[in-house]
């Protein structure tokens, strides 16, 4: 998996991606897209078989299944996190999803000053409300990958970090 391109991995998952809906047309776009997610997630894996859900966090958002997990179940019962999933849904209406390192460098100082938290209390709930996780992937390369996905031809449906942010804060506050 890690010698392999991610051209050489994405083509053997074609058949996989298409079953699960996730790819619906083999354009050059979705193609790309891929390949990037795939650059990005394959660290993780060691068969070919992990990849799938390596990427499942792109693809897969339901809030009911986030809150499920634990781990999320106590992050949220500080009410503190939800301030910061409010910031943050302020935050990517005003600017919009950071697109790289310095984007989401700046998106977190902004929650900084606005929620007076840092460090776990303000990283955490940003990212369980991107990713559904508070583990996984680099930020600063999965939302972008989730706005580009948005737009991308060939692609499934994916909600953006905005939409996945205002799930999670709706649910939180009913």
């Amino acid at each position: 998996i890690h010698h392999s391109t991610p051209g050489y991995l994405f083509d053997l998952l074609i058949p996989n991606l298409m079953a699960l809906g996730w790819l619906a047309a083999d354009t050059l776009e979705a193609r790309g897209w891929f390949e990037e997610t795939l650059s990005l997630v394959r660290t993780a894996a060691t068969r070919l078989h992990d990849l799938i859900p390596a990427m499942q966090f792109l693809f897969e958002f339901d809030v009911h299944s986030v809150l499920e997990q634990e781990e999320n179940r106590a992050l949220f019962a500080d009410p503190s996190a939800a301030d910061v999933v409010a910031a943050l849904v302020a935050d990517l209406r005003e600017h919009g999803a950071p697109a790289d390192a310095d984007g989401l460098q700046s998106l977190i100082a902004r929650l900084k000053e606005k929620t007076g938290q840092k460090g776990k209390k303000l990283f955490m709930p940003v990212r369980v409300a991107l990713t559904g996780s508070p583990h996984g992937p680099e930020l600063q390369r999965s939302i972008p990958l989730l706005t580009l996905a948005v737009t991308t031809p060939g692609l499934a449906s994916v909600k953006s970090p905005l939409q996945r942010a205002e799930a999670l804060l709706e649910h939180l506050r009913s």
